[in-house]
């Protein structure tokens, strides 16, 4: 069952949603207000939040934004009075994945939260885990103990390539062949460095042994000097 967390204030209007959502078989819980102080709801899992926006409360970059880089990366759809739908654009940029007109007919709401959910989902199959390190293979965004850590583009590539390869000693030609096949400027020292840089990105903050085990995956990745 998908769970989904709604921030509605009018009575009403979380009544006629939350009929809305459950006849499709979705879980519901309810909260007044999307705030940084909202403790409840943060330490949940949720498949979709969905977010009616009055006028006061439009600016969310603040408060929504880290909620997006969180490692659960949930989808989100924004519910926009009619006559505030210019702000759309700003509520795209703050981390929102879709914004709709709340006179948006039922038909049209149930099938944007159908596709978030089952862009959620889909997610969700392709994250792998290996011990405190996961790593999302669509996205290709990664964290270390819950925490989301930058990654160059070749860097989550040859992340990537490691971790569908996990248990197995790569030699560093063959990593360099699926990284470029076609750039012969590529040599083993190159892949030393991507490692390299990416040991040093994946170093959690200071924490007991046991939870550096994410790390031992890189070494061992590779054979050869």
């Amino acid at each position: 069952m998908l769970d989904v967390a709604l921030f509605v204030q009018d009575d009403v209007l979380a009544d006629q949603l939350r009929h809305t959502l459950e006849g499709m078989g979705v879980r519901v819980a309810r909260y007044d207000v999307l705030s940084n102080d909202a403790t409840l709801w943060r330490s949940r899992h949720f498949d979709l939040m969905v977010a009616h926006l009055t006028p006061v409360v439009l600016n969310l970059t603040s408060t929504f934004m880290p909620e997006k880089c969180a490692a659960q990366r949930v989808a989100s759809l924004a519910l926009v009075p009619d006559q505030h739908m210019t702000f759309a654009p700003d509520l795209l940029d703050a981390g929102f994945d879709r914004c709709l007109a709340i006179s948006a007919d039922e038909a049209i709401f149930c099938a944007v939260v159908r596709a978030l959910t089952r862009r959620r989902q889909g997610m969700m199959v392709s994250v792998c885990h290996y011990g405190m390190l996961s790593f999302n293979h669509v996205t290709r965004q990664a964290c270390v103990a819950g925490v989301a850590i930058d990654l160059t583009p070749r860097e989550a590539q040859v992340l990537d390539i490691l971790l569908k390869r996990v248990g197995q000693i790569i030699p560093k030609e063959r990593l360099i062949q699926a990284i470029a096949p076609d750039n012969v400027t590529l040599n083993t020292t190159a892949a030393e460095v991507y490692i390299h840089r990416l040991r040093k990105k994946n170093q959690p903050r200071p924490a007991p042994r046991s939870q550096h085990q994410a790390l031992r995956l890189l070494p061992a990745a590779l054979c050869g000097p």
